[in-house]
């Protein structure tokens, strides 16, 4: 497989593809300020490329070494995050350019890398180099690639499971040498490398194949023995490539401080991305096709399909795969056609077990054998299976480049008129080039250029703060935690070019960062104390959003940008349409210890109004002054929360909720009419008390009650009224108790 010519044919794919790739993408680099990288996903990718960068070299290159990295956002108090090794070498090795062309370049690369691993693959299964090629380049135009280089870039990394699939190959082709059993334990744990849910799927296809293909050759202990070897080596590799992934849980269950991602993902979250109907994946672009489309809508058991689906194959190449089965078996019999069999049955089969790792568990025919439910049990974080089906079209690809190359081979070999040898193979493109069409759109071309996306403007504005000191920089509107985790993205992205530090946080969350949402109310309808708590903290630049609904993934956040422009304490250092940058004056370092304070505590004490919390039939209601909201009870109100929320973290600890009313006044003077709870989402109910209207009149216009917490608690105060009457409510207040003794604790 590699001789002096194959290498050099394979110098010639590798020459193809880069100038194919470097074709398909000079919109970005042709353009300054635009990208593949799409709004979301595609902007907190480059952010997190730089923040890694910036990462190395203030921390230190021992991180290459580990699968941990701890963010320059939220002032230093952001959750680690995950790179695995490759994506880490990658992009320290582009660290030298613009953050933008960190990521483009990258596109690149993992299309070099892909065509070239495909066609390998391809060779490695005996397909002539030509049709090896044509293979690799419809692998690399299928809609899934250009789809997630847009945002998910690792998803576009096939190149790892591709090369895993050779070896198991060789493993299973030889399953007496214990090295390439071994090796091919190393090789599936580096698939993990490119991208974790390609790893995992590869390593359960590369399982169940490896363990029926040697059972067959040689005999079960012989099996068993062997794939302790091959799973020893897969776990220590995945230990050394995952460090804190993989032995952090491990090492937890002994007490020791760790940190590593966890994820509850509940059941119907996982079955929105799972496949549906395998029939839909050969859903047609071309009219011709129009009944078989209907009536594959027709064959879906269920009411829709599942989500993220981008793994469409059209279905040319199912009508090509059966022609030229056909053709085979009447121009060379059925011994040869059996042969043929034998040669894309392997991957057939590996085809059907995509298929049966993504299923939905309720399908009538496979869902008795979907691994969903494992998936569901046990790979918290791999909740969209049916990424599977990326494997699957690399695979049914490969039977069908097996196909054509056999049909084509038998040719030659049977007449060797010259004009039949000159004529096959240029004509062996159209159906390629046909089942690319079909599985892309009909005008579609291999060598079409890349999507490309204008970057938001105000990226040009935040660079003016390339030019000035160094400092702790913050963005107003700042978004708390029950915004879409997207719209979070942009202060990163904006991170990258001005090359400050930020106490913004990219997807914050108060579970980890209690005092978030205190922080942020704060902050967006400050006060002069605020500037005070500002300077305290040492944040030195402030950027203040005239428009904030104008970028990315805006969320709507009630903010107070005229405070900024008036305070005293603050200089103007450049003012456009888009926004201001302000100076805190007198700040010269940020105090990590200080803002800690705020960001990881309760306040000592604070109040829910109205408008933070949820209100039933809020049209119905009237906004008397000082804020109060009046309630005139109706039936429909009875035995309901009329206001709840607001479903906020909070330390552990001693406290004092007080319910606060302006008036209570219900028609039944004896019942209970009114219920107050204090409910947790983690410990349930924590309060729950009934009053007559006799009772409220004797207590007063405020009610409270005594709770300790002895853990993180998300609350929810709920005012439930029993009876008709009046209420008008004013605000949930609450205070620490013992705040010496609780500051003693931390």
């Amino acid at each position: 497989m590699f001789s002096r010519k194959n290498n050099f044919i394979l110098l010639l794919i590798f020459l193809i593809f880069f100038v194919l790739g470097i074709f398909r993408s000079q919109d970005a680099f042709k353009n300054d300020y635009k990208t593949f990288a799409f709004p979301g996903d595609g902007h907190g990718t480059i952010a997190d490329f730089y923040g890694f960068n910036k990462s190395l070299y203030q921390d230190g290159l021992w991180q290459l070494l580990v699968d941990r990295w701890y963010p320059n956002f939220g002032g230093g108090y952001s959750a680690p995050k995950l790179m695995n090794i490759f994506w880490r070498f990658v992009v320290f090795s582009l660290s030298n350019y613009e953050p933008d062309n960190i990521y483009d370049i990258c596109v690149v690369l993992l299309f070099v890398l892909n065509g070239v691993s495909a066609y390998l693959l391809a060779r490695y299964l005996k397909i002539n180099p030509y049709y090896s090629f044509m293979c690799a380049l419809f692998i690399v135009s299928l809609n899934n690639f250009d789809f997630r280089i847009t945002g998910h870039l690792n998803l576009a990394a096939y190149f790892g499971f591709i090369i895993a699939v050779i070896f198991l190959f060789e493993a299973t082709k030889n399953p007496n040498s214990l090295k390439k059993t071994i090796i091919l334990g190393i090789v599936v744990a580096f698939s993990f490398t490119t991208n974790e849910y390609y790893g995992l799927f590869v390593l359960e296809i590369s399982v169940i194949y490896y363990f029926i293909i040697v059972w067959r050759k040689t005999y079960l202990i012989f099996t068993l023995k062997n794939g302790i070897y091959c799973a020893s080596s897969f776990f220590v590799t995945l230990a050394f490539i995952y460090p804190f992934t993989f032995l952090g849980p491990l090492i937890s269950k002994f007490d020791i401080s760790f940190s590593y991602p966890s994820r509850i993902i509940h059941r119907s979250e996982y079955l929105q991305y799972v496949l549906y109907n395998p029939l839909e994946l050969f859903t047609s672009n071309f009219e011709l096709f129009t009944l078989i489309n209907e009536w594959i809508a027709k064959t879906n058991y269920f009411s829709r399909n599942g989500g993220e689906f981008s793994y469409r194959i059209g279905f040319n190449i199912i009508l090509f795969f059966a022609l030229f089965v056909i053709l085979y078996s009447m121009l060379f019999g059925r011994i040869k056609l059996k042969n043929l069999f034998r040669k894309f049955l392997p991957l057939l089969f590996l085809y059907f077990l995509t298929i049966i790792i993504c299923i939905h568990p309720e399908h009538p025919i496979f869902g008795n054998i979907s691994f969903v439910n494992l998936h569901i049990e046990y790979g918290t974080g791999f909740r969209v299976n049916e990424r599977a089906m990326n494997l699957g079209n690399i695979f049914l690809i490969l039977i069908f480049g097996t196909v054509i190359n056999e049909f084509s081979r038998s040719i030659f070999n049977t007449y060797s008129n010259r004009i039949v040898k000159f004529i096959l193979p240029p004509l062996m493109i159209l159906p390629f080039l046909a089942s690319i069409a079909d599985a892309r759109f009909v005008n579609f071309r291999p060598w079409d250029r890349w999507t490309v996306q204008p970057m938001p403007e105000s990226i040009k504005f935040v660079k003016k703060l390339q030019d000035l000191p160094k400092g702790m920089t913050m963005e107003i509107p700042y978004y708390p935690e029950n915004v879409l985790v997207e719209t979070t993205y942009i202060h990163g992205l904006h991170a990258a070019y001005h090359g400050n530090e930020i106490v913004n946080f990219m997807s914050g969350k108060s579970y980890r960062n209690v005092g978030l949402s205190w922080w942020s109310r704060q902050v967006n309808n400050p006060n002069i104390k605020t500037l005070e708590t500002i300077k305290k903290a040492g944040i030195k630049y402030i950027i203040v959003w005239n428009n904030p609904e104008k970028l990315p993934h805006a969320s709507n956040v009630n903010f107070n940008p005229i405070f900024y422009r008036n305070a005293f304490g603050l200089k103007k250092l450049f003012s456009e349409e888009i926004g201001d940058i302000y100076e805190v004056i007198g700040v010269k370092n940020f105090n990590q210890k200080v803002f800690g304070e705020f960001i990881n505590n309760t306040p000592p004490q604070g109040k829910y109004s109205h408008q933070l919390m949820h209100v039933f039939n809020s049209d119905l209601r009237t906004l008397e002054v000082n804020n109060n909201l009046k309630f005139i009870l109706t039936e429909n109100d009875i035995n309901r929360p009329i206001l709840s929320g607001p479903n906020e973290v909070f330390d552990k600890g001693n406290y004092q909720f007080s319910f606060r009313f302006e008036k209570t006044l219900f028609t039944n003077n004896v019942d209970p009419c009114l219920k107050l709870e204090i409910f947790s989402k983690e410990n349930g109910m924590l309060s729950e008390t009934y009053f007559t209207d006799d009772d409220l009149q004797k207590i007063g216009k405020q009610i409270d009650h005594e709770i300790f917490l002895n853990t993180l608690s998300t609350l929810e105060f709920r005012i439930v009224p029993l009876c008709l009457g009046e209420v008008v409510f004013r605000e949930v207040y609450f205070k620490k108790k013992d705040i010496a003794a609780l500051s003693g604790e931390k």
